[in-house]
């Protein structure tokens, strides 16, 4: 009888992983699946920003280089909150916490 117990249990725990891959596939195609429809919108606001406000991709692109220069050098960086006093990250332009603008 211990021997199918034993048995049991190590199907058991295959099955707990198989269902545990299976969640965490599904959530990556769910993820995916918002990268490219984000990518879809940000895609079509930069052609309607372009289009009426007459603006470059080069524009675009400098702007791009130098908000990651930015935020790159602020990296592992943290301030602490002046409305909640929690630390966050000081690459943040407002808090995670309570929504305040960060200096």
């Amino acid at each position: 009888m211990a021997l199918f117990s034993l048995f049991n249990a190590e199907k058991n725990t295959d099955n707990s992983i198989s269902r545990d891959i299976d969640t965490a596939n599904f959530r990556i195609i769910q993820l995916e699946k918002k990268v490219n429809d984000l990518a879809f919108t940000v895609d079509t606001l930069w052609e309607l920003l372009a289009e009426h406000n007459n603006f470059s991709m080069s524009a675009l692109q400098e702007k791009v280089s130098s908000k990651k220069i930015e935020i790159e050098s602020r990296a592992g960086e943290t301030t602490t909150c002046s409305s909640c006093n929690r630390i966050v990250p000081a690459s943040k332009d407002a808090c995670y916490y309570c929504g305040s603008k960060l200096s």
